[in-house]
């Protein structure tokens, strides 16, 4: 009988002057592009500011610059509340009549002191970064590049897209346990969003102790942690116009704590509106 509470996922302001200037402030979707989910779960709306320019350079080739600030922790007792800056140039191209597509960024992501000072409140739990009393032992300013391959059609088969997919995470601090990476394949539509479509996608995984924060990753696997490795297998199917359903498989293990694996299964109906 307690008042239920309201949360908001979004609270944002868009200004786009021109068709490649996009100005975003406030609450909002990650603004910039990841190939998989190795760092970033897709609950996560960071707070803050980003600039995304978009210029379409010749007919088959875009080039692309994501710019972001956000704000990580707020404390009353702290004045030097952590930040994050990202800058992600990339670029894309459409191939062979439309036949193959690729798309390259490299993230840089940079840290207030090169890490939040005292863990963030917001981190997974239990922690599994390197942590003494209650700082990180490293600092987390990390390289990621992104790639992703799409072949349309392939061979002339009932596919309407092929496409390989990775990321790589490299911590230049830590001497060890230090890097990450995933790599994946999907067929399908690139997106499901009518009836009849669908997409199976399949993804390998491998994210080390102190390569990246352990408040940021997907939270159904292995609780969101780093020092984790293992797969992940997706079908999903449209019912209808902007609805459709998912079955999602999770297999995640710890790399150097000695721990049972854990299996998570989800299936989802979603509604788009």
């Amino acid at each position: 009988f307690d008042k239920s509470a309201v949360n908001l996922d979004y609270a944002y302001a868009e200004f786009q002057p021109y068709s490649w200037l996009t100005l975003t402030g406030g609450k909002m979707k990650i603004p910039f592009w990841e190939a998989g989910d190795l760092l970033w779960d897709t609950d996560i709306t960071p707070e803050g500011g980003a600039l995304n320019l978009n210029m379409k350079t010749t007919p088959h080739w875009t080039t692309f610059l994501n710019l972001g600030a956000f704000v990580l922790d707020e404390s009353a007792a702290d004045q030097t509340d952590p930040y994050l800056i990202v800058i992600e140039p990339g670029f894309q191209s459409n191939m062979f009549g439309e036949k193959a597509d690729f798309k390259l960024a490299v993230a840089y992501y940079s840290f207030s002191h090169g890490s939040p000072k005292s863990v963030l409140d917001n981190r997974s739990s239990p922690t599994t970064n390197t942590v003494t009393g209650g700082r990180y032992d490293y600092k987390h300013d990390s390289f990621n590049p992104n790639l992703e391959l799409g072949i349309q059609n392939p061979l002339s088969l009932p596919i309407p897209r092929l496409a390989v997919f990775g990321e790589f995470i490299h911590n230049p601090d830590p001497d060890d346990n230090n890097n990450g990476w995933l790599a994946g394949l999907y067929v399908g539509d690139k997106k499901v969003m009518g009836p009849g479509q669908w997409q199976v996608k399949g993804s390998y995984r491998y994210l080390g102790k102190d390569a990246w924060l352990d408040s940021f990753p997907d939270s159904d696997f292995y609780g969101g942690a780093t020092d984790v490795r293992g797969y992940e297998a997706i079908l999903e199917y449209g019912l209808n116009k902007n609805t459709s359903i998912a079955v999602d498989y999770y297999r995640s293990q710890r790399i150097t704590a000695d721990e049972q694996p854990e299996s998570v299964l989800q299936t989802d109906l979603n509604f788009r509106f």
